[in-house]
């Protein structure tokens, strides 16, 4: 690991960080299903100043082919790649539990104990961690300073419509491969259209590709957080 990057525990759950100003706020990223906190580290280099903070997911999984990973809350697996190859998309949301309080709490608690005012902290996530990042943030009564969706999916929609007006005004960045075989774009298009919907201000980034966050889309993020933190 590099030496810029520090491990600590901030409530219940592991990090790595690397600090920044806090004068200028903190970046907290949440890892994607069966990855860890190192995952999506290398993104500090896309904007430099704020503090960038990357939590372990404390449940560990175990995949077919021998290898572990960790996790924010469990995933149907089975029911998720059912839902794909019969192109049954509106079943993707019941692949995800119905209740993730508990993955949530642990988030909420950690963002709590950071010596930064929620307003100054971008709250974000790939995949999974996309998902946790939004269902934290739309139940919370303290509104975070912007959201990071890269390759999310649209679940809890009612809850979603109902919470999600609560944040107008908050400002999303959101990226999504027009290719993904994993959380279709479809999903992805109906979560911005609820997002904006919702009077959240922001922008679905499309690229040609997968399940990833490609250079493209980092160069877009940099201005997007230049705009936010300037």
């Amino acid at each position: 690991m590099n030496a810029k990057f520090q491990q600590r525990k901030i409530g219940e759950l592991e990090v790595v960080e690397l600090p920044g100003d806090p004068s200028i706020g903190a970046i907290v990223l949440l890892h994607g299903y069966g990855a860890d906190a190192f995952d999506l580290s290398p993104l500090n280099e896309v904007y430099k100043g704020p503090t960038w903070i990357f939590p372990q997911a404390p449940l560990q999984i175990q995949f077919s082919a021998g290898y572990t990973g960790q996790a924010w809350f469990p995933i149907k697996m089975e029911l998720l790649m059912r839902a794909l190859r019969e192109d049954r998309l509106d079943e993707i949301p019941d692949a995800f539990p119905p209740e993730i309080e508990q993955a949530c709490s642990w988030v909420e608690e950690m963002l709590d104990r950071l010596d930064i005012p929620r307003s100054k902290v971008i709250l974000g996530g790939f995949s999974q961690g996309a998902v946790l990042a939004l269902e934290t943030a739309f139940k919370s009564i303290k509104p975070c300073g912007g959201l990071l969706i890269f390759s999310g999916t649209l679940i809890h929609e009612k809850n979603w419509r109902e919470l999600a007006p609560l944040h107008a005004n908050t400002p999303f960045f959101q990226s999504h491969g027009s290719t993904d075989a994993l959380l279709p774009i479809k999903k992805a298009e109906e979560l911005e259209k609820l997002l904006i919907n919702s009077g959240l201000k922001g922008t679905l980034h499309k690229f040609h590709g997968g399940h990833e966050i490609p250079r493209s889309i980092h160069l877009k993020l940099a201005a997007f957080l230049e705009q936010l933190f300037r």
